[in-house]
């Protein structure tokens, strides 16, 4: 069992029906709160690697088995396209 706090979560915090509905799905931290997304990035990888079989989170519902540990390592893989905000 892993608890992440908020370096990644299960629900997409920015959207309001999204934290209404609580629809588990795997997101990088709120992105309002990392100062550092680089050691964000670095903190996901090292999670996913740990390969839990339960996660649970500062936001959104508890996760669990194949498809929370695909889902955490595809954002571990693809955090700078998925979870980094664009700036302009």
């Amino acid at each position: 069992m892993l608890i992440a706090g908020d370096a990644f979560i299960t629900t997409r915090q920015e959207s309001v029906y999204s934290t209404v509905t609580q629809s588990p799905e795997m997101h990088g931290p709120p992105m309002y709160f990392p100062p550092d997304w680089q050691g964000a990035k670095a903190s996901v990888r090292e999670l996913a690697a740990l390969a839990p079989n339960i996660v649970i989170t500062g936001h959104g519902a508890a996760m669990q088995g194949p498809l929370m540990r695909s889902a955490l390592n595809a954002l571990a893989e693809r955090f700078d396209e998925v979870a980094v905000p664009q700036r302009p």
